[in-house]
């Protein structure tokens, strides 16, 4: 999943950090990085993507919610809202894949449009 993986590539992009710090900057280990250099950035367009559809999910889930608290009564919806697999679950979930981005690479490489409809999405949901 992209959660898992998303945890799993800041544990890496930490370890490559304390590296620096150990092995020369001519070390074959930077040139295995560098190879491979593509994939990184293949994985943070993913991320990119994959956090774009949480946030649109998330957005219309907040706005169905909004929807149904108009014909329901509060236990009801607090227990939509506190249930496991509910909005806060997917709210957490949109905060991990936010994190792996901010401490690997940022938002530098996702595309202008797709930046603007995170930032869309993200507003909804506020």
């Amino acid at each position: 999943s992209v959660l898992r993986a998303s945890k799993l590539w800041r544990r890496v992009y930490w370890a490559v950090t304390s590296l620096k710090q150990l092995l020369p900057a001519g070390d074959e280990v930077w040139h295995d990085l560098q190879q491979g250099r593509h994939l990184a950035d293949d994985f943070m367009q993913r991320l990119y993507r994959e956090l774009d559809k949480m946030l649109q999910e998330y957005s219309d889930h907040l706005a169905a919610m909004e929807e149904i608290s108009r014909c329901t009564s509060l236990p009801t919806i607090v227990s939509v809202v506190i249930t496991p697999g509910g909005v806060l679950r997917a709210r957490e979930e949109i905060r991990l894949v936010q994190a792996a981005i901010m401490e690997t690479g940022g938002w530098a490489k996702c595309s202008p449009n797709l930046l603007q409809s995170i930032g869309d999405a993200g507003s909804r949901s506020t």
